[in-house]
């Protein structure tokens, strides 16, 4: 059976995983409430190495991680451990994206209760700009009718 794989895409010096990554990193330039580094550091979790997606700087000192999967993704009970130590060791927790739509997963702090959100991780129109950004033919990720 072939295994469909992410195409790899260049934007702001980073190469991304995938464009959903890519198309993130969109969204998040165009929201001002915080800073972000792409897969700035990975951890052994108990002889399971793990590498998040982002870090969400929020001020000097509190900061989340960021996992991105595609649309309809379920975590594994052990990917549910891995994000819930990762949660554990910030104060800002790990969210779960899916897909670029509205909606996260929080894994609080403290093994405190995970919660499911409709609305949006960042602002709408920061939401559209990374889902208009386009990478195809070497374009540099600018939004439909956007320059980067």
């Amino acid at each position: 059976m072939n295994r469909l794989k992410p195409i790899e895409t260049a934007y702001r010096g980073y190469r991304f995983r995938s464009r959903l990554e890519a198309r993130w990193a969109v969204a998040f330039d165009d929201y001002p409430f915080f800073r972000w580094e792409y897969e700035p550091q990975g951890f052994d979790l108990d002889g399971t190495p793990y590498l998040p997606d982002f870090r969400i700087w929020w001020d000097s000192d509190t900061y989340s991680w960021l996992e991105v999967k595609p649309d309809g993704y379920e975590p594994t009970s052990k990917e549910h451990e891995i994000y819930q130590a990762m949660a554990n060791g910030t104060q800002g927790g790990l969210y779960l994206l899916r897909g670029i739509n509205p909606g996260y997963r929080l894994y609080r702090p403290n093994d405190q209760a995970v919660i499911d959100r409709r609305e949006s991780f960042v602002e709408p129109h920061s939401l559209h700009a990374g889902r208009s950004a386009r990478f195809e033919h070497g374009e540099n990720g600018a939004p439909l009718g956007g320059r980067r």
